[in-house]
């Protein structure tokens, strides 16, 4: 207040400098809110867009055609191991059968065989039972 002036240059300057920083905070302010709003307008677009995109790629010819492609090959490729298993274990049963059927051949052929040895067996006692009353003596000259 010295030279006659009212308010000094000092405090202009101070006024106009606190002016320019709250003008340019509320300029950043907007600037972040202008971001933020930007950031959820593009997210939500690009969601909407790609579920659209998506329900069209699913809904579409392509799609189906491709799904019951794969799903034939699939069911293809599941029928052909199946089959596969049955027949192998169609082999192994075929293998056990043959394996049962030589079994009980043997089995035949042994019995039989018993049923001679038993019979011999039986002949040669019939035989030493026969002469069983008589006595073997010693003779002395």
């Amino acid at each position: 207040m010295s030279n006659g002036s009212i308010v000094g240059l000092k405090d202009i300057w101070s006024f106009q400098s606190s002016y320019y920083q709250t003008i340019i905070t509320f300029l950043m302010a907007i600037n972040g809110l202008i971001a933020a709003v930007a950031i959820l307008y593009i997210k939500s677009n690009s969601e909407e867009k790609a579920e659209e995109t998506t329900k069209k790629y699913l809904e579409g010819e392509y799609f189906s055609n491709l799904l019951a492609s794969r799903l034939k090959e699939e069911s293809n490729d599941t029928f052909r191991q199946a089959q596969k298993d049955f027949e192998s274990s169609a082999i192994k049963l075929e293998d056990a059968l043959a394996t049962l059927e030589r079994l009980a051949k043997e089995n035949l052929t042994l019995r039989q065989q018993i049923r001679v040895i038993s019979q011999r067996v039986a002949t040669l006692d019939r035989d030493e039972s026969s002469g069983s009353e008589q006595v073997l003596m010693r003779e002395e000259s």
